[in-house]
């Protein structure tokens, strides 16, 4: 067998083992999800403290419980096992006036078929001047892990890019939960 054979073999049978590796490999990727009225709906009980509760897809078996109160919002996490994870956005990211907006994206890892959620990025218009009707975007990030899920970032919308959003949400998993004012 020539040289170039063997080469050419070689060539083949590594191609042919690259996806099965890249299959075996846990990839994260971005599941986009919608906050409208179309794909959220109202709750059939309000969550304790709230005016209203809606409840929305999620991924990977997780739903989202939007939750508004006093022209606030925040959002509770919602596991396929029925466990409860309150982000409490009025007690960590802000007390004032907010708004979650447009789309909700979730960082699922994904191996093989399955979505397994590590993070989420969430769009907050906080109105943080209350003589103006100005409002200003943070990207919430949330992580998603077996020991804890929290916020753990909150960055201004107007000084960061999508690509570093995910990357900071990718990362999320070893960094410390955001407190709350009061534990400050």
């Amino acid at each position: 067998m020539s040289l170039r054979t063997i080469a050419l073999l070689l060539a083949t049978a590594l191609s042919q083992s690259l996806p099965a590796q890249e299959a075996a490999s846990p990839t994260i990727r971005s599941v986009n999800i919608g906050t409208d009225g179309y794909r959220c709906k109202a709750a059939p009980e309000k969550e304790q403290g709230t005016t209203s509760t809606q409840i929305c897809p999620g991924a990977g078996g997780y739903k989202l419980l939007l939750l508004g109160t006093d022209s606030r919002a925040s959002v509770t996490l919602l596991a396929p096992d029925g466990r409860r994870y309150p982000l409490s956005f009025w007690d960590v990211v802000t007390p004032r006036y907010s708004a979650v907006e447009g789309k909700v994206e979730w960082r699922v890892r994904m191996q093989d078929e399955t979505a397994t959620p590590v993070a989420l990025i969430v769009k907050l218009d906080v109105n943080e001047d209350p003589s103006s009707a100005a409002m200003t975007r943070y990207l919430v990030i949330a992580k998603i892990t077996a020991e804890a899920t929290c916020v753990v970032e909150k960055l201004k919308a107007s000084d960061t890019t999508t690509d570093q959003a995910r990357a900071a949400a990718d990362a999320s998993a070893d960094k410390p939960c955001l407190p709350s004012p009061q534990s400050r």
